[in-house]
């Protein structure tokens, strides 16, 4: 993409590309709404479901796909190298490791594979802040590109983020220029313009009240609440789960562009009305790293033409709305036993305090011949709670999920290994739900490394001993280096495979039990390694002692 120069012209220019870029941005984000409802609510309407299936199946499956209690890093090279770059290398990846645990950069992904299952997709945005490596959630409405019908961020020619921000955290990033004051002033007056006071600017708030319909409690007046907004207690009603914005805010575009004449991309932001922030004067650079965008894309479900996936929900909406359904039907048929509806023929005199005295004894004395008492409420279906246990049947297939996945018995499984290959072969959905979600991590990992690499200049080493310490840099690591998840440690559906792989490899002999433990990542690893070392070398000391030992060892084994 070519930007003109001149700051009027490229302002124009600017302005079209964010609007292409959002042409979407409402529709998906009334869709996210709509999702947002049947997730927290099990209900399209806002109207909280007995029981809400959804919520729970988001949370069960993203605890399948991703975990960042045992993710690790791994570097790999194209080419080879000698034992001390790939020492390096080691060292380098546990580094990123411990800086992604450290900065909660795992947790943001984790909360990003989830909403990513909600809405189809999701995105972690790295930075470097106050204290280093840093990363935050973005949402996809909060998101525009410019050829939905291309899947990945890197085949974008531009990609916007639109946030509301505050009128001080504008000053902050305005203060520098030469007309500052007047930027500010204008952008004062346009944030008075709009409805600033609404909460609806935070991202959240995008979502719940975006085209909303409202629900009205009559208990409280009639007061008209947004669709799908839950109480504590449960109900649609009460205190919202979002914050509260009143101050005033100001609509905040970052758009990056691939630079034609640059080669690299060039990042533009601006504030409504038309406040160039960055670039000015016609500087033009990437924000980020050469080359790269901050941004990672979190997508279980790719959806071949369609930028922005598909939601996990989509399927499953039918059967949670009949789930629903039945559910209230059993709590009516319930209620009705304990509220009988009850017929009296052939009573003379019936009253209230009849009805009552037979309703509490379960008889009444009555000396009319014939009469009688009929017992009129409708029976619960002896079927009616199987239905709904094949309702949830019918979720769990749709999803890919079987009870071996959920740690229940099979009828026929004979065996552990019968088990283990039912594990494998149970959903290959999933697993490649999981293999997705493993290589977005892995391009999270990498960016975050290059980020280390050019903010972070410590010194690092490698040895055994303080003696033997080489010191090196991020920097020094070769150009063809490339991050991956370390043997599926991100993905726990591949744990058990994992474990047997660890065994297999240690029983050939064709590793170590100190690479075991780097394989399994137990807890206390670095203290158990070190333990390991010590008893192998006292093991050494004491056949060197023992010669005998050796040749006896020899002996049985011709």
């Amino acid at each position: 993409m070519r930007l003109p120069e001149g700051e009027a012209k490229l302002l124009k220019r600017v302005q079209q590309v964010i609007q292409d870029c959002r042409v979407s941005q409402d529709t998906r984000a009334n869709m996210a709404r709509e999702q947002r409802q049947w997730k927290l609510t099990g209900s399209p309407d806002g109207k909280t479901a007995i029981f809400n299936r959804l919520e729970a199946h988001i949370d069960r499956l993203s605890s399948y796909l991703f975990s960042p209690v045992d993710l690790r890093f791994l570097m790999e090279f194209e080419n080879d190298y000698p034992q001390e770059i790939l020492k390096q290398a080691d060292v380098s990846a546990k580094f990123l490791t411990k800086k992604v645990e450290e900065t909660g950069l795992d947790t943001v992904f984790g909360l990003a594979v989830n909403e990513a299952l909600t809405y189809g997709t999701c995105f972690v945005k790295l930075m470097w802040g106050h204290d280093g490596l840093a990363g935050r959630l973005v949402m996809p409405w909060q998101i525009g590109v410019y050829h939905e019908g291309r899947l990945s961020l890197n085949e974008q020619e531009a990609v916007v983020e639109s946030n509301y921000i505050t009128l001080f955290e504008l000053w902050r990033r305005i203060s520098h220029l030469p007309n500052a004051t007047e930027l500010y002033k204008r952008a004062k007056d346009y944030a008075k313009k709009g409805d600033t006071e609404s909460p609806e600017y935070s991202y959240f708030h995008q979502v719940t009240l975006s085209g909303s319909s409202p629900i009205v409690d009559t208990s409280s007046g009639g007061v008209p609440s947004p669709a799908g907004v839950v109480g504590v207690d449960g109900s649609n009603f009460g205190p919202q789960l979002s914050p509260e914005v009143t101050a005033q805010l100001v609509l905040f575009h970052e758009l990056t562009v691939i630079d034609d004449v640059t080669g690299d991309y060039t990042t533009i932001q601006i504030a409504e009305p038309d406040i160039i922030i960055t670039p000015r004067g016609g500087k033009k650079h990437n924000l980020f790293l050469k080359g790269q965008l901050p941004y990672v894309k979190v997508q279980p479900n790719l959806t071949p033409g369609y930028f922005w996936g598909r939601s996990e929900l989509t399927p499953l909406l039918k059967m949670q709305s009949l789930l629903r359904d039945r559910l209230e039907d059993i709590k009516k048929l319930m209620s009705l036993q304990y509220d009988r509806l009850l017929a009296f023929t052939g009573f003379s005199g019936m009253n209230d305090e009849k009805y009552d005295a037979f309703k509490e004894a379960g008889w009444v004395s009555e000396d009319t011949p014939g009469a009688k008492v009929e017992d009129l409420t409708p029976k619960l279906p002896d079927a009616a709670f199987a239905d709904v246990k094949e309702i949830l049947q019918f979720m769990d297939d749709i999803s890919g999920f079987h009870n071996i996945l959920g740690g229940q018995g099979e009828s026929g499984v004979r065996s552990g290994n019968h088990a283990q290959t039912l594990l494998r072969t149970a959903s290959p959905r999933m697993r490649q739900k999981a293999t997705y979600v493993e290589r977005q991590c892995a391009e999270m990992g990498d960016k975050a490394f290059n980020l280390l690499a050019a903010k972070d200049a410590r010194n690092l080493w490698v040895g055994d001993t303080a003696d033997d310490r080489k010191l090196f840099q991020l920097t020094s690591i070769p150009e063809d280096h490339r991050i991956v998840v370390d043997s599926h440690s991100a993905s726990p559906v591949y744990e058990e495979d994992h474990k047997q792989l660890a065994a297999f490899l240690l029983k050939a002999r064709i590793i170590d039990g100190e690479s075991v433990l780097d394989m399994l990542h137990l807890p206390m690893r670095d203290l158990l390694k070190a333990r390991y070392k010590q008893m192998k070398q006292a093991e050494q000391q004491f056949l060197q002692q023992h010669p005998e030992l050796l040749t006896k060892g020899k002996g049985r084994a011709k």
